[in-house]
């Protein structure tokens, strides 16, 4: 049976789709409604409209912080494809991989082969969220170029992407330097700085998001990319762009653009991505980034009240912190206003939840914070009756020493340690 594909948004030259074969849980792509349609302004601009929405669309369902951005001109990847997702088809096609807390990241993926490569359950609960976010979300115009600017940034002053001073320009080609993209190689050869078939673009343009680039701007990128293969050696057949685009970070983005050849394809994409061009730090895909981010509200900030869907957003982020024993974690957003005894729909608290796991450091941690040891659930369950349900003895020794109170529940802690042969983790 052929899989299902979400279509979440089509604008005047793009839409925006799952893939046929996703590859992470945030994997849409940006296709061309026309193939024989030319790449101008109108189109340019068009993209950029798109890939704002989709971002926005992650952003508001998922608690996306960034995204990582594929495309192929004139080359198809072939073979094991390691460090490139497969084509589809022959029609002008961006990748955009969103990552989200807990989402499987693109270079995990992408540095398996192609034949090795597993498409990821239950997307389905996401894709009809965005596509419900999509349906309540009035058609927007393409909006104008973002020129906030980055934090960090100041308005005078070298701009992102300027060359260290003193720095090396004798291979730049004419009136470069003036140009949206600083352009640089990447271990260049002696004597031949432009020739190593792989540099990067650093936009030089103040924006919170690649998004906010301008259609111009994109259009002297891929003129840019044109005229490279004057200056490559051996000349290319086509270019791979792989960008890392993580809003409101206060480091611009970089572009990593690659020189394709036919019959002597080196593997500078393969090598980039396995030896870390796409990882993303730890701390902008874990939902301990302050609550800030992970509530989808990139201009939020850490002192502005959060409503109902943000509270909802974080207790939920929380509540999985304390499943999977993410100490740390949890601990950031108890130091940001999450109560440590905060409960679910169900009644659960952290300390609950975390004792019923098995995260013996997190219940330590929670008691140290205060938690209360005796809060039941709403099935009438304390934290150390779970935790002899599952035979969890350090955590029953933590809660025990804490005062829980054996008597306290249904079943209480005292007969569910008879009904399973536990009494000794009583004390």
């Amino acid at each position: 049976m052929a899989p299902i594909r979400t279509h979440l948004y089509s604008s005047t030259f793009w839409s925006a789709r799952r893939p046929a074969f996703p590859l992470t849980e945030g994997h849409f792509v940006l296709r061309l409604n026309d193939p024989s349609l030319a790449f101008e302004a109108g189109s340019a601009a068009d993209l950029l409209h798109c890939y704002a929405h989709l971002r926005r669309a992650f952003t508001a369902v998922a608690g996306a912080t960034a995204a990582q951005l594929y495309i192929s001109l004139n080359w198809q990847p072939v073979g094991d494809a390691v460090g490139e997702p497969l084509a589809e088809t022959s029609t002008p096609t961006l990748h955009v991989f969103f990552a989200f807390p807990e989402s499987t990241t693109a270079a995990s993926a992408l540095r398996l082969p192609a034949h090795q490569r597993v498409a990821p359950a239950g997307t389905g609960a996401l894709d009809g969220a965005l596509q419900a976010w999509n349906g309540g979300t009035p058609s927007d115009p393409t909006p104008s170029p973002n020129t906030q600017p980055i934090p960090g940034c100041h308005p005078s002053g070298p701009l992102p992407g300027d060359p260290a001073p003193g720095a090396d320009r004798s291979w730049e080609p004419e009136g470069w330097s003036e140009r949206p993209f600083h352009i640089a190689p990447v271990g260049p050869r002696p004597g031949e700085s432009f020739r190593g078939g792989h540099w990067t673009a650093v936009p030089r343009f103040r924006a919170a998001s690649l998004d906010g680039a301008g259609p111009q701007a994109l259009l002297e990128l891929a003129g840019l990319m044109e005229k490279m293969s004057l200056h490559a050696s051996p000349t290319f057949q086509g270019v791979t762009v792989w960008a890392t685009d993580e809003w409101n970070s206060p480091d611009p983005a970089t572009l990593h653009l690659f020189a394709r050849h036919h019959g002597h394809e080196p593997h500078q994409v393969a090598d980039f991505v396995a030896a870390g061009g796409l990882d993303l730090p730890a701390d902008r895909r874990l939902p301990a980034e302050k609550l800030r981010p992970i509530v989808y509200c990139g201009e939020m900030t850490n002192n502005a009240p959060l409503n109902e869907d943000q509270t909802a957003k974080a207790l939920g982020l929380a509540m999985n912190l304390a499943r999977e024993g993410k100490t740390a974690e949890l601990a950031e957003f108890l130091d940001h206003g999450i109560p440590v005894d905060v409960q679910d729909p169900d009644g659960n608290t952290l300390l609950m939840l975390a004792a019923y796991k098995g995260q013996p450091a997190t219940v330590s941690m929670l008691i140290d914070r205060g938690a209360n040891v005796d809060i039941r659930n709403g099935r009438d369950q304390s934290p150390l009756a779970g935790a002899l349900f599952k035979g969890e003895d350090v955590v029953c020794a933590l809660l025990v020493a804490a005062g829980a109170d054996l008597d306290a529940g249904t079943p209480s802690a005292r007969a569910a340690a008879t009904m399973f042969g536990r009494e000794h983790l009583l004390g």
